[in-house]
């Protein structure tokens, strides 16, 4: 059956357009919503007010291409190649760049679940409206340059992410997730992180000034420096933190429990109602810390500086140090038949 619109017919009869190539084109008020584009060519093509609801691009190559006011939505590139692309204005919405090999990506609208996958880009670029983002995904892909300065995400996700390509200054990330992200020295300090999830991340040396309510678990943190940081909330349980700086933080209610923090440094930090079970802060120093009604059961505090120590109504039970100097003003420490009911409950653990 011969269809009068081609276009149509790909898309009802599910058949890809394939080998086409469009070169230095404006098309403007297309609908392509459903097409399957496959091995075609893209240079130096404009889409202006297009429809691309579900549109897939496969295998295409996309040069100093231009998606502007477009409707993108479920729209799908996989395994694409070129110069790149920009999209500007319009709707992002759930759009997939996937196994794709792109000198440069540059998106200017708010986007809804844009997702990156597999992919290696010399040059990924948020700017303008594209500097808000929702439930971003990006995984498994390798950045020259990831511009990000400006953004605000929320609910975004990374993975085994390397800092050290982003430029991010001023961005603000809002209960986002960076598992296993990688940097080192970084400087994170124009960066607020709230209520994010780093866990497993190796930070080493970075230099971070917001980070409330968010989770360090189980990260290194060897000598990264976080003086007069806000850190309210933060979660550093079985965190590496060796020789790292906390001076003057806002620690008040975060949770160190296992943390490895020798050497590390506290002085002149609120950690009120803080929590440090098992914490090692041997060698640490704590001078003038206001630990008020923390809890610091069974921590090893050998050869800590606790000179003017804030321990007022703390939990001490198990804590073996002598604590001179500090003020111990209702603080209550180790009670004998806990700490021998204790001991039984670890020697199996330990044995």
């Amino acid at each position: 059956m011969a269809f009068r619109d081609p276009v149509a017919a790909h898309r009802n009869a599910g058949i890809p357009v394939t080998g086409g190539t469009w070169s230095d084109q404006r098309i403007q008020d297309d609908d392509v919503a459903g097409v399957i584009f496959h091995d075609c060519v893209f240079e130096r093509v404009r889409l202006t007010r297009a429809v691309l609801g579900q549109t897939m691009f496969l295998n295409c190559r996309f040069d100093d291409c231009v998606f502007d006011d477009c409707r993108i939505v479920d729209t799908r590139w996989i395994g694409c190649t070129g110069s790149g692309m920009r999209i500007s204005g319009g709707e992002l919405s759930r759009a997939l760049l996937s196994q794709s090999r792109l000198s440069r990506v540059e998106v200017e609208q708010a986007g809804d679940q844009l997702v990156l996958a597999e992919s290696e880009l010399d040059r990924f670029a948020l700017g303008g409206a594209g500097c808000e983002q929702h439930a971003l995904t990006v995984s498994g892909c390798r950045f020259g340059i990831f511009a990000a300065d400006s953004a605000h995400w929320q609910h975004a996700s990374a993975v085994g992410i390397d800092f050290g390509s982003w430029s991010f200054d001023n961005a603000h990330f809002e209960q986002c997730s960076f598992i296993r992200a990688v940097a080192t020295a970084v400087d994170f300090s124009k960066v607020r992180f709230e209520s994010c999830n780093l866990y497993q991340s190796e930070l080493r040396e970075c230099r971070f000034l917001r980070a409330e309510k968010s989770i360090f678990a189980q990260c290194e943190l060897g000598g990264a420096d976080f003086a007069g940081a806000a850190l309210e909330g933060a979660l550093f349980a079985k965190s590496k933190a060796v020789e790292a700086c906390f001076e003057r933080a806002c620690l008040d209610g975060a949770l160190f429990p296992g943390a490895v923090l020798t050497g590390a440094r506290f002085a002149g930090a609120t950690a009120r109602g803080s929590v440090w079970m098992d914490a090692d802060l041997t060698g640490a120093s704590l001078e003038r810390m206001d630990a008020f009604r923390s809890t610091f059961r069974n921590a090893v505090l050998e050869g800590a500086n606790v000179d003017k120590t804030r321990f007022v109504e703390a939990d001490l039970h198990g804590v073996e140090a002598t604590l001179a100097g500090a003020d111990l003003r209702g603080s209550r420490g180790t009670v004998a038949w806990r700490a021998e009911r204790e001991a039984r409950a670890r020697a199996p653990l330990e044995g």
